[in-house]
């Protein structure tokens, strides 16, 4: 008995060392650009500790060299597919996948957070890699939800991500008349709520990296949600706070212009601006608005919107000259 007690425990030592080395090398690993070597030496020596562990019966173990298996894995595939397209493509991923759902089941049964997260996060790599869109919100928004209060930029961004990807799949699958469907206007909004929690807890110089990373989906999420907050026919809703928020939403996209030197999106920021509030503004706001367009197209836009919004509210003005709404 003495000696099957030793024997556990030495097995149960080695599985700690194994463990630590694999750490290792995953944290080795995401330092260097997804070296191929490196990720072949993980998934060589998590399968050796996967091995282990359920030798020993050590479920804990267990579920960490599942997840560390599965992401050399990953790395190795696709660093492999790289140089040319591998077979079984749908039986190993969906290998990995069950491998890091497991793992998850264990990290859920020990509490043990950290390993909750990054099998999440590899299952959402995975989801991406697969065009599995669906399931890859559902588990970055687990990933917000396992977070609480301790969510990082690095969430945000990953919530940001799924969330104007989605959007961008309906733009492509959807005809012009349905981004106004419940699902674009749901994801539109939730991408906006994260470009704000970045905006909010960011200073200028992290948000301009931010800003600079995602510049695209940033500035076209924000038009969106300000023309469609600032339109009281879109939601059928004219509150206040619906126009502020709308507002807040076209500050955020010329700060982006601004933030990113890009003086096409500082028109296009004003001119959408401009446009969905100058019905809605005072006549001294007006004249103001007038002003800005006048400065806009002497700086002589790429493009022919300054011009054709001034000559539609001057023909508006004609038009109507006791109510100069456009």
């Amino acid at each position: 008995d003495s000696c099957a007690t030793d024997v556990g425990l030495m097995s149960r030592g080695q599985l700690q060392e194994l463990l630590s080395a694999c750490a290792q090398l995953r944290g080795e690993l995401l330092l260097s650009q997804h070296a191929p070597e490196t990720a072949a030496r993980l998934a060589k020596e998590a399968g050796e500790a996967l091995a282990l562990a359920q030798r020993v019966g050590h479920a804990h173990g267990t579920a960490l060299a599942q997840e560390m298996l599965a992401t050399g894995n990953v790395f190795s595939r696709t660093a492999a597919e790289q140089e040319q397209p591998q077979g079984d493509a749908e039986a190993f991923w969906k290998a990995q996948e069950e491998m890091l759902l497991a793992s998850q089941q264990g990290a859920k049964q020990y509490g043990d957070v950290p390993l909750a997260l990054r099998t999440l996060e590899s299952l959402a790599n995975i989801y991406r890699i697969t065009n599995q869109l669906p399931n890859e919100i559902k588990v970055t928004e687990l990933m917000s939800v396992i977070v609480g209060d301790q969510k990082s930029t690095k969430h945000a961004a990953a919530l940001f991500g799924v969330y104007s990807r989605a959007v961008d799949v309906m733009k492509e699958n959807c005809a012009a008349t349905q981004f106004q469907s419940e699902a674009f206007l749901e994801f539109s909004f939730k991408a906006w709520q994260e470009i704000r929690w970045v905006e909010q807890h960011l200073p200028e110089s992290e948000f301009r990296l931010f800003a600079q990373q995602y510049k695209r989906p940033i500035f076209q999420t924000c038009i969106y949600v300000g023309e469609t907050l600032a339109n009281p026919l879109v939601l059928g809703d004219d509150r206040p706070e619906n126009a502020r928020t709308g507002a807040q939403a076209f500050d955020t996209a010329l700060r982006v212009a601004e933030l990113t030197s890009d003086p096409d999106y500082v028109t296009v920021a004003q001119v959408h601006r401009i446009r969905a509030f100058y019905g809605r503004c005072k006549e001294s706001e007006r004249a103001e608005m007038e002003r800005a367009l006048q400065l806009l197209l002497e700086a002589k836009p790429s493009s022919d919107d300054v011009a054709t919004l001034l000559a539609d509210i001057t023909a508006q003005k004609a038009r109507f000259p006791q109510d100069n709404k456009l």
